[in-house]
């Protein structure tokens, strides 16, 4: 890592900061490294502030539960790949709209999907990443709500679909929610 001169995170947090700031001002106007080091320690505090915010590591059960939730992105993902139309149906879509047109949008948001999901195993592998990753799917399925209520709202004769999905975006988005203030 680029960053690994750099003093440990929890050496840095139990040194006191007032004791640098009552050297800055014995000596006078700090210099350009003395800078540059500040800004790397205050870097290492925030990164150890993170930390602990998530209380250091993700634990064994939440590892399990989002990765179970990673396992259902890629389900969800998948599905449109490898069976669109059975998808399409089983999510009450008519067979009108079963165009290939709507079988490469489907598919390009299911390769979003599993990328999502590969996204929450990698934050259980680095559980610094881990709230800002869970942040993140929650914030694709308030936005995957967003564009649902689109056609329920201009009544465009897909209601049962559009319901459905936005089921599924409510419980995914609530669920990484929870996930989320659990850390």
């Amino acid at each position: 890592s680029i960053l690994e001169f750099l003093p440990d995170a929890n050496e840095l947090a139990r040194r006191p900061a007032s004791a640098e700031c009552r050297a800055w001002s014995l000596v006078g106007r700090p210099t350009q490294a003395q800078i540059l080091g500040r800004s790397r320690r205050i870097f290492h505090r925030l990164r150890f502030v993170q930390a602990q915010r998530a209380g250091g590591e993700v634990t064994a059960w939440l590892g399990y539960v989002v990765i179970g939730m990673g396992v259902m992105r890629l389900l969800i993902g998948a599905a449109p790949l490898f069976a669109a139309g059975v998808t399409s149906r089983l999510l009450g879509f008519p067979a009108a709209h079963d165009t290939p047109t709507a079988r490469l949008m489907a598919r390009m948001f299911g390769v979003r999907d599993m990328g999502l999901g590969v996204l929450a195993f990698y934050a259980v592998a680095q559980p610094a990443l881990a709230a800002p990753v869970f942040l993140f799917n929650a914030a694709m399925d308030a936005g995957d709500l967003a564009s649902i209520s689109v056609p329920l709202i201009k009544r465009q004769g897909i209601d049962r679909a559009a319901w459905l999905s936005a089921a599924f975006a409510v419980m995914g988005g609530t669920a990484w929610i929870v996930v989320w203030s659990l850390l």
